[in-house]
């Protein structure tokens, strides 16, 4: 199957989180390389979770999600903010994008408070960084990144980190389910152990017949 044919719910899913203008619309439009999101000074532009489903090298396909602000306000801004708190069930990957001009405020806290609680890998990105003067050098040792959506500085980077992520924690999925598959297994066998002696018990064998055939049972097992 090609990958323009993988279906939404078998791609991995990657979201972009942060407050209103933090710029997160413009990173994802330099990330896919498209004009996927509407840019706009005016903040609070993207009122509704946006959904896109692409090929993103060195990603494959993918379906990358523009949030709402989470700082918005009033009833409307609720209801927003509720909405992209449901992101948060369906993405495999979050890029917290912060406003390099701002920075970490009690917004991006509640979200990384959020990614935590879910176990959600995440990325923090530090957007507009050719604005504060800050030298934009990947530090491969942390989860942040200085980044630019005007310039284009580091946005490979990104993609690679954001692919270094996903790739992680596929890994250590596949680990934990092949540790529970394990026990798994091995509960399977005592189980089938401990009937096994039951039944010779009841049957009257001699104790050295029943620990003869519990073991044959755990090898053949």
């Amino acid at each position: 199957m090609a990958m323009n044919d993988t279906p939404a719910a078998e791609r991995t899913h990657i979201a972009f989180f942060g407050r209103r203008n933090a710029g997160k619309s413009s990173l994802i439009n330099a990330v896919t390389g498209q004009e996927l999101a509407v840019v706009s000074d005016q903040k609070g532009t993207t009122t509704d979770p946006v959904y896109k489903s692409m090929e993103l090298l060195p990603l494959g396909p993918v379906v990358v999600i523009d949030t709402p602000g989470y700082d918005d306000e009033g009833e409307l801004g609720e209801l927003r903010v509720k909405k992209t708190k449901q992101v948060l069930n369906r993405c495999d990957l979050a890029v917290l994008v912060v406003d390099a001009l701002v920075g970490i405020g009690s917004c991006e806290l509640e979200l990384l408070s959020l990614f935590r609680e879910k176990e959600l890998p995440s990325l923090v990105v530090y957007n507009k960084a050719d604005l504060n003067g800050r030298e934009m050098i990947p530090e491969e040792k942390t989860a942040t990144l200085y980044v630019s959506a005007k310039t284009g500085e580091c946005v490979f980077e990104l993609k690679e980190r954001m692919a270094k992520s996903i790739s992680k924690a596929e890994n250590e999925k596949h680990m934990n389910m092949n540790t529970t598959t394990s026990m798994t297994m091995s509960t399977s066998i005592t189980t089938m152990t401990m009937i096994t002696i039951i039944m010779i018990t009841r049957k009257g064998a001699p104790a050295p017949a029943a620990a003869a055939m519990t073991t044959t049972t755990i090898m053949s097992t």
